[in-house]
């Protein structure tokens, strides 16, 4: 009984002592000590549909970061018909759109 008993409070130590060093790195620790948190990231330059994007992550412990590349999302392709010119209005040729960024494909 005593052995199992010691056997359990070394155990819990042991996964204490490992909380306690996952944590120490929020003061002047080495980054080599911290369980990195990295969280959910913020996007620093929003991707377009022809320029990829960033997102930094940053650990909460150590501040240690990182980015991501966010690749660009292509254009959605959406057709236009044909608009035929009137005597006040110019006419328009059938052709491609992007319906995201609205750049003319076609």
């Amino acid at each position: 009984m005593k052995k199992k008993l010691l056997t359990s409070i070394f155990s819990v130590i042991a996964i204490c002592a490992s909380a306690l060093t996952a944590v120490a790195c929020k003061g002047n620790e080495s980054e080599s000590n911290c369980e990195h948190n990295y969280g959910e990231g913020v996007i620093t330059v929003e991707a377009t549909c022809e320029e990829d994007g960033v997102k930094l992550y940053t650990c909460s412990g150590c501040n240690e970061e990182y980015t991501e590349v966010i690749p660009a999302f292509g254009h959605t392709e959406e057709r236009m018909e044909g608009v035929a010119a009137t005597c006040t209005e110019d006419g328009l040729t059938a052709g491609k759109h992007c319906e995201r960024c609205d750049v003319v494909l076609e």
